[in-house]
């Protein structure tokens, strides 16, 4: 894949995947409302609790990562 076209699905994939995912971390980690924390705490259990969900965010991982390699 050639260099410049590479920069610019980085330069799409940042805002569009990378700093909201980390932002919601971030803010899981910063928050001090007890309410809240508990609510992420339960949506992130139900989450897990979902057998689906580690194969869905692979597959969509992978569809960012691989657009351009041939095969």
């Amino acid at each position: 894949m050639a260099p410049d076209r590479y920069a610019g699905q980085r330069r799409r994939v940042l805002p569009e995947v990378v700093a909201p995912t980390a932002n919601g971390n971030k803010r899981r980690l910063m928050e001090s409302d007890p309410g809240r924390r508990c609510e992420d705490v339960e949506r992130l259990a139900r989450l897990n609790a979902d057998p689906a969900l580690p194969r869905a965010m692979l597959l969509a991982t992978r569809r960012l990562v691989s657009k351009e390699v041939p095969g």
